[in-house]
């Protein structure tokens, strides 16, 4: 049976958020997504059970969503659950929702590592990325509640779980690159970790690389690497209960299982994803066809002729 070194799972339980992030592929016509889609809890919590997660190579899990994960009603048990496993637990939000006293339930509950996706110090500039459509008075108010909670969760942090990690997300375009050096300033100032800077589509990227997507398969199997970072590595659950290889892409040949239909460890074992890991390490078999649009998480390595 083929298997990576490690795995990890971003579970999505449910399909709203309250904001209109210019940059999301969920949001249609920049409406906020408003849906009662959401996981069962009492599935994904049997779902997800500790002996199997202990017995798999899964280092990770990441709870965030096609939309606002603090909207989720059972988050807090959610994440207290997943807590229970021992391993490194990620969670991801717009910071609109993190008042102090659930940043200290999810501290509590053992959360590693926090990421929220907050461009801007004023207004003004995070109205163009997360909060597209608001006036400029809501946009500063709503900053300074984000910088607030923020501040709070970093003030929590240092009182339950020093090692905790806070990481803010930020959109770099053209627009929203005059406030970069004052936002990071201003970040280590209230003890934020780090700031991960996330180029858009306005800005000037580096061309992508001539060979098709079969060569560079070829040329990282040579190497002893699997091409794909996301496969395997960024494996994710949405709110229908679908597990699928990788979060970059909610395609149907994606999905490898159901939560309520597969246990954790047959869907791990199976067939599906099998089918899916063994053209990248063996280069026997075709990849699904979604992954022939995918350069999202192409892992380029050196050769003698250069990067690939």
């Amino acid at each position: 049976m083929l298997q990576l070194e490690q795995y990890s799972i971003n579970i999505c339980p449910l399909n709203s958020c309250n904001m209109k992030c210019s940059f999301c592929v969920f949001v249609k016509d920049h409406k906020p997504v408003i849906s009662a889609e959401k996981i069962d809890f009492a599935a994904i919590k049997d779902f997800l059970r500790k002996d199997e997660i202990a017995a798999l190579p899964i280092n990770r899990i990441f709870l965030s969503g096609m939309g606002e994960t603090l909207l989720y009603p059972d988050i807090i048990e959610l994440t207290q659950h997943v807590c229970t496993f021992g391993i490194q637990v990620l969670f991801f939000t717009n910071g609109v929702l993190l008042k102090p006293d659930i940043s200290w339930k999810l501290l509590s509950a053992g959360v590693t590592d926090f990421c929220i996706s907050a461009t801007g110090l004023s207004g003004n500039v995070w109205k163009k990325m997360q909060g597209y459509g608001k006036t400029s008075e809501t946009a500063n108010k709503l900053v300074k509640v984000i910088h607030e909670n923020v501040e709070s969760l970093c003030h929590n942090r240092d009182l339950i779980n020093p090692d905790a990690i806070v990481t803010m997300n930020y959109i770099l375009t053209q627009e929203t690159q005059s406030e970069v050096f004052t936002y990071v300033d201003y970040m280590r100032s209230i003890g934020v970790d780090y700031v991960t800077l996330v180029p858009f589509s306005n800005l000037k990227v580096k061309e992508e690389p001539k060979k098709t997507l079969q060569e560079r398969i070829s040329c990282n199997r040579r190497n002893g690497k699997c091409l794909c970072r996301s496969i395997g590595l960024n494996m994710m659950i949405d709110y229908n209960g679908n597990m699928y290889s990788c979060c970059t892409f909610v395609k149907e040949d994606l999905i490898i299982g159901n939560i309520y239909k597969d246990t954790l460890t047959e869907i791990m074992n199976g067939s599906k994803l099998q089918g899916i890991l063994e053209p990248l390490l063996t280069g026997r078999g075709a990849l699904p066809s979604t992954c022939e649009y995918c350069l999202t998480h192409i892992d380029y390595v050196s050769s003698e002729e250069g990067w690939l």
